[in-house]
């Protein structure tokens, strides 16, 4: 914890101002007036230094097109995987109105906040079909969050043996059931199955990984 070994510490961010109306509304409440550094949000004795606080989005695209990377990378790829999954659009800026290729959002793949995943569409479409096994995974996967299906699919008990109820009196449901995580991790098998038709090497799940599931399953699910 370097907070309690010095005290306080800084941490350099890429927030910047203008991705939306909560993060300006974050950003001005944690800053001081004529100070470089805001306070962070949820770390005490922590502060903030955000470089690119007032850059724009077809800033940060110049800056990254034109520098070339410490670390030797082509900001072009980078680029253009943006301009993938906004399904191949990222034209020339020349007014506020046009939109760049920076509002792209990655993350997870099998992130389910989200109903869609529109930038793993877009890719698809823009010729990246080797991870339409991933999005009909990640798809039905999503399915689950569901609370219809959630009696089918989890159980009301932790694995603690805990139950909860909600405020209006149901069960609230937890962890997927053994079998259905069984079911689940078949298809994530079949999945990697059919990527590495095109890519052989890659890989979703390791075998280390198939051997600590296995252990969990035989010591705290009593799969004998």
């Amino acid at each position: 914890n370097k907070v309690a070994e010095h005290g306080e510490v800084i941490l350099v961010l890429g927030s910047r101002r203008g991705e939306s109306a909560t993060r300006d509304q974050v950003l001005k409440m944690h800053r001081f007036t004529g100070h470089e550094l805001a306070r962070h949000g949820q770390l005490p004795g922590a502060w903030v230094y955000m470089p690119v606080e007032h850059f724009t989005t077809d800033d940060i695209w110049t800056y990254l097109l034109q520098i070339p990377s410490p670390w030797g990378g082509d900001n072009r790829n980078l680029a253009s995987m943006y301009r993938s999954a906004q399904d191949g659009e990222c034209p020339l800026v020349v007014d506020d109105l046009t939109p760049s290729c920076g509002n792209s959002r990655f993350g997870c793949w099998t992130c389910t906040v989200v109903d869609r995943d529109r930038s793993m569409e877009a890719m698809i479409d823009s010729g990246e079909e080797w991870m339409t096994p991933l999005l009909e995974f990640r798809d039905w996967l999503a399915a689950t969050q569901d609370p219809t299906v959630k009696p089918e699919q989890r159980d009301y008990k932790s694995r603690d043996g805990r139950i909860k109820i909600t405020d209006d009196g149901r069960l609230r449901w937890r962890t997927y059931t053994l079998e259905f995580s069984k079911k689940m991790l078949k298809q994530l098998l079949l999945a990697q199955r059919e990527v590495q038709e095109y890519e052989p090497t890659f890989t979703l799940i390791s075998e280390e990984e198939l051997r600590e599931i296995r252990r969990l399953w035989l010591t705290e699910r009593q799969d004998w």
